[in-house]
């Protein structure tokens, strides 16, 4: 005994939409992770202090961490 959906049945409707939201949920999460990592990597400075010595009036520049 065979059994054949039909697409236009009720319950038929509403699977292939969830199964198109949860695709399309799926991609959005993956290509929001790709762009949250580019924005961390692109985010990056170094710290660069300046420092004034009052004895000689001069300033120092100093790489940190």
């Amino acid at each position: 005994m065979t059994t054949r959906y039909n697409l236009r049945n009720p319950e038929m409707i509403i699977a292939g939409s969830a199964l198109l939201v949860s695709l399309i949920t799926a991609f959005v999460s993956i290509y929001s992770a790709f762009i949250d990592r580019a924005y961390a990597r692109a985010s990056v400075w170094p710290r660069l202090e300046i420092f004034r010595s009052y004895n000689d009036g001069y300033f120092f520049l100093r790489g940190g961490q």
